[in-house]
């Protein structure tokens, strides 16, 4: 029997309170939906000799000024970095981004003139991302198949985002540049090792599957090392929504975001390349800023999915 003061669940007045504190409920969820960016970005010889850059003209505090702001302008918060050639020029980058960003480098990359590096990193915003552990993968192997390969070892950083406490894995990498059956070769072997790391990991008991490899690939859609990382499906390379390019030179997509299938927060759809088209807009963007465009997605945390995942760590001198 229905009691007069408390209405049915079949009433008018209680399908109305159900909807209202469904309403409520959906209000809260969309309060605590927090957009989070990442991205990567071959900042081309940061901090190297000017007549690595061929025909563009010499960098200058103001250009590096320029590219902390675009930096900040992408609305990102954390970027991995390539052709980085010391710590000091990506701290100034750092710097120009804001006082909250931070930078770090790997050791790899150094060329035998003894000056020049092209060594990969992340820059990222303290204020939003803690800083877990990073490590450079220096366990790779330096020789495959008679072959060097991973001359720029890839650098991993775990970060938890501080408002939410969603947590995840980033790892850059500069794929082995330039066209040919050797070249081809050397980033097949790059790829499919790094892959095998990464497989390693998602097999531990525990890790967390919310990882992604952002980089410079060297390769467009369709080549590897794509179909290395997507072979089995349990990576996917992020799809760009329009047919831009991700370098002056020429109208390829090289620059690429590939995800753990597991990793649900990182929206599919929102891969950004951040470039220019014509031939004088992409001049001018090279004098400022790179030969390469920023690329950039977005996760959409409310918290953290797998609380009780953790991120394994390789040895102490990584």
């Amino acid at each position: 029997m229905t009691s007069l003061c408390t209405p049915s669940a079949a009433s008018p007045r209680s399908r109305a309170r159900a909807a209202l504190s469904f309403l409520l409920l959906a209000v809260v969820a969309v309060a605590q939906e927090t957009r989070v960016g990442v991205g990567t970005w071959n900042l081309e010889f940061l901090g190297a000799a000017p007549h690595l850059r061929r025909d563009a003209p010499p960098r200058t505090a103001d250009d590096v000024r320029a590219i902390g702001a675009k930096v900040r302008e992408l609305g990102i918060a954390a970027l991995a970095v390539q052709e980085i050639c010391g710590e000091a020029p990506l701290g100034e980058v750092a710097a120009a981004a804001g006082p909250t960003w931070r930078a770090l480098l790997g050791t790899t990359g150094s060329w035998d003139d003894g000056k020049t590096q092209q060594g990969v990193g992340f820059l990222w915003d303290d204020a939003v991302l803690e800083l877990l552990h990073a490590e450079e993968l220096l366990d790779l192997p330096s020789t495959l198949e008679g072959v060097p390969v991973f001359h720029r070892k890839p650098v991993t950083a775990c970060f938890r985002h501080r408002a939410t406490g969603a947590d995840f894995r980033l790892v850059t990498v500069h794929f082995k540049a330039g066209q040919g059956p050797r070249n081809e070769q050397k980033r097949r072997l790059e790829a499919a090792t790094l892959r095998e790391w990464i497989d390693g990991l998602l097999r531990r008991p525990g890790e967390d599957p919310d990882v992604a490899v952002l980089g410079d690939f060297n390769a467009t859609y369709g080549a590897e090392p794509e179909a290395l990382f997507e072979a089995g499906g349990a990576m996917l390379c992020l799809d760009q929504t329009e047919p831009w390019p991700t370098i002056v030179w020429f109208d390829e997509p090289i620059d690429h975001i590939v995800i753990a299938d597991a990793f649900a927060e990182l929206q599919r759809g929102s891969r950004t390349v951040h470039g220019v088209r014509d031939a004088a807009a992409r001049t001018s963007w090279r004098n400022t800023y790179s030969d390469h465009f920023p690329v950039t997605a977005t996760l959409v945390v409310r918290g953290d999915d797998d609380p009780d995942a953790t991120f394994a760590r390789g040895p102490r001198g990584q």
